[in-house]
């Protein structure tokens, strides 16, 4: 009798553990949850105005573009150059940027941007600032196979400040080109470029075009071999409405061509054909 008893007790104590494993069985055998893939930053610092995130070198660079370029706050941050970087490879550049790019003085050499890149530039949009950075030996070209294609040396579309910065080289490929920016909404202040500058719309030295809305450029020179195959050419900017504030800059020397409108400081668009180069 105590042996049957046993035997049923034996049997309970399996069929309860059986429930117990088929009650817990779903969430041991659940899918795990996807890893982030967010990728945290790995320069030195924390992105701030005192502890700026440090960039020494091309690899740096890179990381810090591929985090802005993700956002999570890392294209508000604040950014700071501890030393002259020189790129090997092809440039991918920063969407849209909001914080603070200090160059501290130093130089980035050899900026170039894959020639079929609709927008080339170091940033596309900047809404922060770029500050004390030098950009030597930029390389940007392509064609101009339609209005979207544009280039520049720091930024296609400015809507913040790039102030005490320069850039050397060769840009061309765009509908609108320009030395420092393609299109200014914001301010540029005491830059200057040096080198050639060709589109097929709107170009100039400085920037390629101002907007209709409040902006400036202010103290800035530049030296360029400017050419517009279908529109205006500035030494300073292709074009410009009346909101935009040119105040203490400087044509220094050039060669401007194009059948559109020519001129020192501002080309804006006019209908008398220029045939033969000005020079400054």
């Amino acid at each position: 009798m105590k042996k049957g008893k046993q035997r049923v007790l034996s049997l309970f104590l399996s069929l309860v553990t059986v429930v117990q494993m088929a009650a817990v069985s779903p969430a041991a055998f659940a899918a795990e949850p996807e890893e982030d893939e967010s990728q945290t930053i790995t320069l030195q610092g924390s992105g701030t105005k005192d502890a700026p995130y440090q960039i020494a070198n091309a690899e740096d660079l890179a990381a810090a573009v591929e985090a802005i370029n993700q956002g999570e706050g890392y294209e508000t941050a604040c950014y700071q150059l501890t030393d002259d970087i020189s790129m090997e490879e092809d440039f991918q550049p920063m969407e849209t940027f909001s914080g603070v790019l200090d160059g501290s003085g130093h130089t980035i050499t050899g900026l170039q941007v894959n020639s079929g890149t609709i927008r080339a530039a170091l940033m596309e949009v900047n809404k922060g600032t770029i500050r004390d950075l030098g950009l030597t030996e930029v390389k940007i070209s392509g064609s101009p196979t339609s209005g979207d294609v544009k280039r520049a040396a720091f930024a296609i579309e400015n809507r913040g400040t790039v102030e005490g910065c320069y850039a050397s080289g060769s840009l061309s490929g765009g509908w609108r080109v320009g030395g420092i920016v393609t299109e200014n909404y914001g301010s540029v202040e005491n830059c200057y470029f040096v080198g050639r500058v060709h589109g097929n719309w709107e170009t100039g030295g400085i920037a390629a075009w101002c907007a209709s809305e409040n902006n400036r450029i202010t103290n800035c020179y530049a030296s360029v071999s400017g050419s517009a195959t279908a529109s205006s050419v500035g030494v300073i900017t292709g074009y410009a409405y009346k909101e935009t504030a040119l105040t203490g800059n400087v044509a220094l020397a050039g060669e401007l061509t194009s059948p559109g409108s020519i001129s020192r400081i501002c080309g804006k668009e006019s209908p008398m054909r220029t045939t033969s180069p000005a020079r400054m």
